[in-house]
């Protein structure tokens, strides 16, 4: 909580330079073959990032997104290999994923002269994603680093002299391979709020 209050506080203290300057809460369900490690929705996650308008209608900037994956499976007898030995073991399982996106981000953004903003955009960069597997006695954590790719689309709602509400979808995709997963991939909502000079 200390962390997200620095991000946060620095991110403000940045509104005087970047034209646009976004903090949110977010959410995320995990697609495609990820949903074999954890198929339970994230509720815990967080979005911060600051964007410099370049013309009219291109913003680019630096964006940073945190997700907390968790799943608690039934009782059940799971076959494991390691590096030394084969085998299997009976307990409840436990999977985890926190995923840090530290993305740069390139979006357009329409006419900033009404209620309603509309943007679209993509975002890259590298990401560090810590997989961790607990079944009975048995703990397998695995952690890496790999490179993300972000297409996102949103809606700003002005509700007062530069502050606007922020709603927006993305998918993630990070081509990073854990047991038989070759990528994750999760689709991604975030509200918060984005202040602007911009805004009406």
């Amino acid at each position: 909580m200390k962390k997200i209050f620095l991000i946060g506080l620095t991110l403000l203290s940045l509104s005087s330079f970047a034209q646009y300057t976004t903090i949110s809460y977010s959410t995320a369900t995990p697609l495609g073959g990820y949903r074999d490690f954890v198929a339970s929705n994230s509720w815990v996650g967080f979005e911060a990032g600051y964007q410099h308008m370049f013309g009219e209608h291109l913003a680019v900037g630096f964006q940073y997104k945190y997700s907390k994956f968790y799943e608690k499976k039934d009782r059940h007898t799971y076959d494991f290999t390691t590096d030394n030995s084969v085998g299997s073991i009976t307990g409840v399982r436990y999977s985890y994923s926190f995923v840090n996106n530290f993305n740069f981000s390139l979006n357009y953004i329409g006419q900033t002269n009404t209620s309603f903003t509309p943007y679209a955009g993509f975002a890259i960069g590298p990401t560090y994603i810590d997989n961790l597997l607990i079944v009975g006695i048995l703990e397998v954590d695995d952690d890496t680093w790999a490179f993300s790719m972000t297409p996102q689309a949103g809606l700003m709602y002005s509700i007062g002299p530069g502050i606007a509400l922020d709603l927006k979808v993305s998918y993630n995709y990070i081509p990073v391979k854990y047991d038989d997963v070759t990528a994750f991939q999760a689709l991604g909502v975030a509200i918060g709020f984005t202040w602007s000079p911009l805004l009406d």
